[in-house]
């Protein structure tokens, strides 16, 4: 038990290096509470004009313009827009926008579409700590903008935090100087994490600068394909697995139940289980002497463990092989590698949890 938590200790911190990134930022920590900035009153329809919808198959994301380079760019993070081949563009304002040419960071989760546009944010200095911002304000789902002000905190050169408050839905949305200066965008991890034999969901929100990067230029619909969806994929798998296994952590004597659509490596496992809980029904309700339905349902619970812990390692051997091809960036490379770590991770949890039961009268 001992060394299980030793190398669940291990494994979490090897995540939280690769949930750091290059620049070391603390993923695990919050900015402490440094005030709230003032809000710019910048003018609303001039913000419509930048802020912008980006249309997916499954929802909105938000983004807005930024000229960099000589050049109008909407930006957004890139994993708002993973696993989606086609989106379509509009400002808060109703103006059509025409994508020609996507681009991403090879070190961070920012992505940068090229349009045609007269309207545009200026990029700032790089920020210190200290200093006053303010998040431009809109979800997916409003066309209402709003100023959030906050204060800038534990800066480096790729991340910084800021005290305003905010949210997933916020994801992609501008942090702006005192001068209508864009200065970075918001984004976020989700990410699960341990405590002894628990294990929930954790996000972490900051911002990620804008300057002092590198940006190339893929064939989208290829580089989709081979590392947007599988992460999509990945995210899909992670949720539905833990989600699940926390409540058969909670209820082992009792039936998994979904109306989700699971893979299939997911679906045996349900089956398995299923079939260990029908067993020890079976067993119970028998009136014949001299058996021992305790000792035969610990061996299937233990199968279900292996089945368990046998799915998420295979997952977590696939993410590795994806961030180990040749043509994945530095930062797609880490977005699977901290997934398959945390797979792992969990696969602890899941031995951890099968050896308090091995003395469960059941």
């Amino acid at each position: 038990m001992k060394s299980t938590r030793r190398q669940a200790i291990r494994n979490q911190a090897s995540i939280l290096t690769l949930l750091a990134g290059a620049s070391g930022l603390n993923a695990f920590a919050s900015p402490a509470d440094g005030g709230k900035g003032s809000s710019f009153g910048f003018d609303e329809e001039q913000m419509k004009n930048v802020l912008v919808n980006i249309d997916l198959e499954e929802g909105t994301v938000c983004g807005f313009i930024a000229n960099m380079d000589g050049k109008p760019y909407v930006l957004t993070n890139t994993q708002l827009i993973s696993g989606h081949h086609r989106f379509t563009l509009s400002t808060l304002s109703g103006t059509m926008l025409r994508p020609t040419r996507i681009e991403l960071s090879a070190t961070r989760d920012l992505a940068r579409i090229q349009v045609e546009s007269d309207a545009g944010l200026k990029l700032a200095a790089a920020v210190s700590d200290d200093t006053e911002v303010m998040l431009a304000g809109f979800t997916s789902s409003q066309s209402s903008y709003s100023e959030t002000g906050g204060i800038v905190q534990n800066a480096n050169e790729e991340r910084f935090d800021i005290t305003a408050d905010f949210g997933k839905e916020n994801c992609g949305s501008p942090i702006l100087t005192a001068k209508m200066e864009v200065c970075g965008i918001a984004s976020n991890i989700d990410y699960y994490t341990n405590s002894g034999i628990s294990w929930g969901p954790a996000t972490r929100n900051f911002i990620y600068r804008i300057e002092g990067d590198s940006w190339f230029s893929p064939n989208w619909k290829q580089y989709d394909t081979l590392f947007g969806k599988p992460l999509r994929d990945a995210d899909s798998f992670r949720q539905q697995v833990y989600g699940l296994a926390s409540n058969w952590m909670k209820n082992l004597k009792s039936r998994i139940e979904t109306e989700e659509d699971v893979p299939l490596e997911v679906e045996r496992w349900i089956k398995q289980h299923n079939g260990m809980v029908g067993n020890l029904e079976d067993k119970r309700g028998s009136k014949k002497k001299g058996t021992d339905p305790n000792k035969s349902f610990q061996k299937d619970f233990s199968d279900s463990c292996n089945a368990l812990v046998d799915m998420c390692e295979a997952k977590a051997r696939s993410l590795t092989f994806v961030a180990e091809q040749k043509n994945a960036t530095p930062f797609t490379s880490n977005q699977f590698l901290w997934r398959s770590r945390e797979l792992l991770l969990f696969v602890r949890v899941v031995r951890a949890f099968e050896e308090s039961k091995s003395n469960m009268i059941w």
